[in-house]
């Protein structure tokens, strides 16, 4: 059963630890999820309150930016669906989904609630029966738990896809392409078509050099290589490997257009056809071509090798991230001792440390 992403990051500093990082959460629903499958009941994390339930939908082509699948609460009057995400003092949350009603326009919204509390409120959708993005914020003053809720207070029905926590003013970044259910924008660079797979993107190779890039030559990310030192790429290869096996990480800036600044190999299991593989690509070792630096426009995800026309590479997601530091050792010093001095009646200090100097 597919998981809501929740993705966490450590800093330690000495004697303190940060927990910090852009995208939180991410929830475009399809996976593994059944149409009419209850979320309040199965492992995904969602809890309900009200009338009916919160369930999950498949509707071709009737989710947001023309998805297959998303949430609902179904029947008519009050009901809520919410989760709950651990916030740290001082950062900033953002809470934004795509929302849709069916006769409860100004009875919806999204919610941030601490304690029971309402602490952050989205607007209305401006119509009933079109998708639109809400979004509401929250900067706590000591760390809590809160509860990012949907909320419906009267009406027929509303629906709910494409959800993001996002920490907007943590100092480690990551970004993170969530493919369930979704293209992100991406789009072939040759050797293939991209469609929507419940659990993944499709990529429908047409030959056997098989590229897609994350948006044409104006799209911009504006991401930059010093802040993400590490890449995870999940995917998926039904079908047998050939020469070296592995697919390559593009990384594109705007002026370069499409050619890539920067190429990392992504090794794969070639005995594995049948299931999804994540792999992790240090970034801060020799690319396999160019210099791992500059601004990020685009991503580029190369196929590895074997596909050919009529295969299909199965791409559930992409991130990019800083590796946590690891903590620094503490130095402890302990006792003190009379020692006799030649010559002198002084005294002198015996410490004893728990560390080796060439540790720190």
């Amino acid at each position: 059963m597919k998981k809501l992403y929740t993705l966490f990051l450590l800093a330690f500093v000495v004697t303190s630890t940060i927990i910090a990082q852009k995208t939180l959460v991410t929830e475009n629903f399809g996976a593994s999820y059944a149409h009419n499958e209850s979320m309040s009941t199965n492992s995904s994390g969602w809890t309900h309150t009200g009338t009916g339930d919160f369930v999950h939908k498949i509707v071709s082509g009737s989710g947001a930016s023309g998805s297959n699948c998303f949430a609902q609460l179904g029947t008519p009057g009050a009901a809520s669906a919410s989760h709950d995400i651990q916030l740290h003092a001082g950062n900033t949350y953002e809470f934004k989904a795509y929302v849709k009603t069916v006769n409860s326009r100004i009875y919806v919204t999204l919610r941030i609630n601490s304690g029971g509390t309402d602490v952050a409120t989205s607007g209305n959708t401006s119509a009933n029966g079109s998708w639109e993005e809400l979004s509401c914020s929250y900067t706590p003053a000591a760390d809590e738990m809160a509860s990012f809720q949907f909320v419906k207070t009267q009406g027929q029905l509303a629906n709910i896809d494409k959800i993001k926590v996002i920490c907007t003013s943590c100092p480690d970044k990551n970004y993170v392409f969530d493919f369930n259910d979704s293209k992100e924008g991406w789009l072939s660079g040759g050797g293939c078509n991209v469609s929507l797979g419940n659990d993944a993107m499709n990529i429908n190779a047409t030959g056997n050099n098989v590229l897609t890039r994350s948006g044409n030559l104006t799209a911009d990310l504006g991401l930059t290589t010093t802040d993400y030192d590490r890449a995870r790429v999940t995917f998926r290869t039904p079908y047998a490997a050939s020469g070296a096996g592995a697919g390559k990480l593009y990384f594109y800036s705007l002026s370069g257009g499409n050619s890539q600044f920067a190429v990392f190999d992504i090794t794969r299991d070639a005995a594995n056809t049948t299931t999804f593989q994540t792999v992790e690509i240090d970034l801060t070792a020799a690319p396999t071509s160019g210099n791992y630096t500059g601004s990020i426009a685009r991503l580029g995800f190369r196929a590895p090798w074997g596909i050919a026309g009529g295969d299909i590479c199965h791409l559930q997601k992409i991130e990019l991230f800083n590796q946590p530091q690891a903590p620094v050792p503490a130095l402890t010093l302990t006792g003190i001792m009379d020692l006799g001095l030649s010559g002198s009646s002084g005294k002198a200090l015996m410490l004893t440390a728990n560390q080796s100097i060439s540790d720190l």
